[in-house]
């Protein structure tokens, strides 16, 4: 049997490592709120990370361990909207808002409004980029057009060629014929020509082209426009495919070589076809919605979830360091950290055929509490069992049968008084005597028939019922959650390489995580448990064998 063991988990580790699925690290720590709107990596230190929550924007600059507020917004109307680091100078930094881009010259210490608008309703700003042509030109995307400006100040121009409508992303692609692609609220505009040159690639409205009779491809699957949110959220290209996506409402949309048609990605299949972001790693690229992290497979043309270590499957936006080879989520509950991103990615079918059954692997964990037993447990460890409201409610249909005892007592006090009538030279005297007192008591018992009906107590423990099912519901949840979490983290670790030291560092450490959280849950039932059915296993060893 052990000879059995060590054979099998020699096939696991010598596995390929993309089979490692990744875990996600909370670098949450330290931050005031947890609802994350941007994020963006420092292109030359990966440890330099800033993060945008609605009106604050907080840096680290030790890879998540601390973090520092470098930025507050004012007004009730103002909201971080995006975040950008340049490239060529990381020490300039860009956080565009409701009101504005705001920018530091200096990592984030000092900050002064960059870019205003020329008019109220082009201060909300969805996006900013650095001119791939001229690094010194400022690309910005704002709620009424595109504008250019120099990144040490002065003035603005808008880019002409293009309608009134808001820029949510915009994507260059460098070479002998450059391409800028944008996304608006009236659909992908290409610019391959320079200047003013502007051409509605995919549309995004009811409205059609001057002369065009028939419905464009995403008019075909109505992708309307609506000006409180983009039909496209962002765009990507992926180098190593020579492709190009496009985030929107309706799913992900692949466009052609030349980006000049879109049409939708076959085999995404996503649970959730309104896609907040789209990130590309070196290989691939992932796609955040309000119902997890999914990244593309190439080679089998489909999605997988990347759900290891997430407390949130509202995922808000994305952002991949190359250098540093990890991806960041920004999500409702904060910010996590997937390392190596692409060991997720499937195996090739000819390595798939070396790996074990699912039995195989399942088997190294029967020695664990089942999860029927660990939710029993913590029920009954938080008092939380649906038995113990029977007994209320049993309780208190019995308490028309008992009696209310009543006792009663008084005492009498009577005072004698007698006249002693005197002679005719006497007067008249009262002669008060001694008090006589005089004492009573009873005893009563009473029925109040009409609880055999209803009483009064039964609407407090409908309202404590109420309570205590929520939180049986909430403890139910949590340690289910933990218990899954927990074996999907057993079996990856069991397939991941020895050599990835760093991964399975934090993989021990996660680990660790969730059996002290099932361990709070349960009064530390779980380990203790776990414990002893290895101390049966080893004490009949030697008999099996």
């Amino acid at each position: 049997m052990k000879k059995w063991a060590i054979f099998l988990f020699c096939q696991l580790f010598l596995s390929h490592s993309a089979l490692a699925q990744g875990t996600w690290v909370n670098l949450s720590k330290g931050l005031d709120e947890l609802s994350i709107e941007a994020l963006a990596i420092d292109p030359k230190d990966p440890k330099v990370i800033f993060a945008g929550s609605e009106r604050r924007v907080y840096k680290t600059a030790d890879s998540g361990v601390s973090w520092k507020q470098v930025l507050e917004l004012r007004g009730s109307d103002n909201r971080v909207r995006f975040i950008y680091v340049d490239a060529a100078n990381s020490k300039d930094v860009y956080v565009c808002t409701e009101r504005g881009v705001y920018q530091s010259r200096n990592g984030g210490k000092k900050w002064e409004l960059f870019f205003r608008g020329t008019a109220d309703e082009d201060k909300a700003i969805y996006c900013i980029q650095a001119s791939s042509q001229n690094p010194a030109d400022i690309y910005i995307g704002a709620s009424h057009g595109l504008f250019i400006a120099s990144s040490g100040g002065g003035r603005s121009h808008e880019v002409g060629g293009l309608p009134d409508a808001a820029i949510y992303s915009i994507l260059q692609i460098g070479g002998d014929k450059p391409l800028i692609l944008i996304t608006t609220s009236k659909g992908i505009y290409k610019n391959s020509r320079g200047g003013q040159h502007w051409e509605r690639v995919a549309v995004a409205s009811e409205e059609r082209p001057q002369g065009q009779a028939e419905m464009t491809t995403l008019e075909q699957f109505d992708v309307e426009e609506f000006s409180t949110a983009a039909a496209f959220s962002n765009l990507i290209f992926l180098g190593n495919h020579a492709k190009f996506y496009a985030a929107s409402r309706q799913g992900i949309f692949e466009g052609s070589p030349d980006a000049s048609s879109w049409e939708p990605l076959k085999g995404q299949r996503l649970p959730d076809q309104k896609i907040n972001f789209i990130e590309k790693s070196s290989k691939t690229f992932y796609a955040a919605t309000d119902r997890g992290i999914f990244q593309w497979d190439p080679d089998s043309f489909s999605f997988q979830e990347i759900y290891q270590g997430l407390d949130s499957k509202e995922i808000r936006t994305l952002s991949y360091s190359p250098s540093g080879d990890y991806l960041l989520a920004g999500t409702k509950k904060g910010i996590f950290k997937l390392a190596y991103p692409e060991l997720t990615l499937a195996l090739p079918q000819e390595k798939e055929k070396l790996l074990p059954s699912t039995d195989q692997v399942l088997a190294h964990f029967k020695q664990e509490p089942s999860i029927g037993e660990i939710q029993k447990v913590a029920v009954q460890y938080a008092e939380v069992h649906p038995s113990k409201i029977e007994e209320w409610r049993k309780a208190a249909s019995k308490k028309a049968f008992l009696p209310t005892l009543s006792v009663n007592t008084g005492v009498d006090t009577n005072q004698n008084v007698d006249l002693d009538r005197g002679g005719t030279n006497d007067p008249d005297q009262f002669i008060i005597g001694p008090p006589e007192k005089s004492f009573d008591w009873s005893v009563g018992l009473s029925w109040n028939l009409g609880e055999l009906i209803w009483n009064d107590d039964q609407t407090s423990i409908d309202t404590r019922s109420r309570l205590m099912v929520q939180l049986r519901d909430d403890i139910l949840n949590e340690v289910t959650h933990l218990y899954y979490e927990r074996r999907r983290l057993q079996v990856e670790m069991a397939m991941a390489p020895m050599r990835d030291l760093p991964i399975q560092i934090e993989k021990e450490i996660r680990l660790e995580e969730l059996t002290a959280g099932i361990d709070a849950l349960t009064g530390e039932y779980f380990s203790k448990k776990i414990e002893a059915n290895l101390e049966k296993k080893r004490a009949h060893e030697p008999i099996l064998q």
